[in-house]
């Protein structure tokens, strides 16, 4: 297996908001897998499907990341920098039946101006590297909405070293299975699998935990050891839990 790690900057922040919801959409504090994929996704479809994000499958829209979710063995985030969630409020107009209509709403999304730097690191697991795979990860320009821009600061490739362990210390975000034990401070998530589901058709799916570190977090397996991926960035080794 081989790996792609991107270090990412955000101009401002990013939306990543809960689907299926209505007019105000709780935001993501940290992008779930489905988002991680999509980033890359748009990049790498641009010089074969075209600027394409919407695709129909039995007349069921669905993300072109899609497409591209078969190449991912597994994907991974790490947010280093301070960030907060603020909902800006809006009003919303609407015509309706000859009459005008308004409400006051707030749309969140995850704001990251701070004195530091704040960088989002993502790691993506790979069956095989090639040029269009790399050329498309110093593409990626927006993680969720469109409105979420970020620029790529570095881009890193490798080998990924796979073994089993009862404990190991990571920052990257990982899917909280049954018999885990995490000591450290962190975020839980509820996220589709996208590995489960087709992404962006959420309707009725199952939400299953995600966990952010904040910082490293020691994870630990009860019973059987769990299977984590070692990989080399910027000349130290970086652990997954696969």
């Amino acid at each position: 297996m081989k790996f792609v790690f991107v270090r990412l900057r955000p101009t401002w922040g990013f939306a990543c908001r809960l689907q299926p919801q209505s007019k105000m959409r709780m935001a993501f504090r940290y992008p779930p897998p489905t988002s991680l994929i999509g980033a890359l996704a748009y990049p790498l479809l641009s010089r074969t499907e075209g600027r394409v994000e919407v695709i129909y499958r039995n007349k069921k829209p669905l993300s072109a990341a899609e497409i591209v979710k078969k190449y991912i063995m597994f994907v991974s985030t790490s947010f280093i920098g301070d960030s907060t969630i603020y909902g800006s409020l809006l009003r919303i107009n609407r015509f309706y039946r000859g009459e005008v209509d308004y409400g006051i709403t707030a749309l969140p999304a995850v704001i990251t101006y701070s004195a530091k730097d704040s960088f989002l690191d993502i790691i993506y697991v790979v069956d095989e590297i090639n040029h269009e795979l790399e050329r498309a990860a110093w593409g990626i320009t927006r993680v969720g909405s469109r409105e979420s821009v970020f620029s790529a600061e570095e881009v890193l490739t490798g080998d990924v070293i796979e073994t089993r362990e009862r404990e190991a210390k990571t920052r990257f975000s990982f899917l909280l299975r049954p018999g885990m034990e995490i000591s450290g401070e962190g975020t839980i998530l509820y996220a589709v699998d996208w590995r489960e589901s087709e992404i962006g058709d959420y309707h009725e799916r199952e939400r299953k935990p995600y966990v952010y570190p904040e910082g490293y977090m020691i994870v630990r397996a009860k019973d059987e050891p769990m299977k984590v991926a070692m990989v080399e960035v910027f000349g130290k080794t970086e652990v997954l839990i696969l």
